[in-house]
């Protein structure tokens, strides 16, 4: 990871998968606030393409 030791090392890694988590979260509410802004065949589209990646 290029620190000096392990202590900076794990902090650094800590706080970047909490950052992470917190991005992932916000990502989730936003995909989940828009698809119940969609009718239910608009939906089920959305899940589809999400599935063929």
């Amino acid at each position: 990871m290029g620190h000096d030791d392990m202590r900076a090392a794990l902090i650094y890694q800590r706080a970047t998968s909490e950052a992470d988590r917190m991005i992932a979260d916000r990502l989730s509410a936003l995909v989940d606030e828009h698809l119940k802004g969609c009718s239910e065949d608009d939906a089920e589209e959305a899940e589809d393409e999400t599935s063929a990646d």
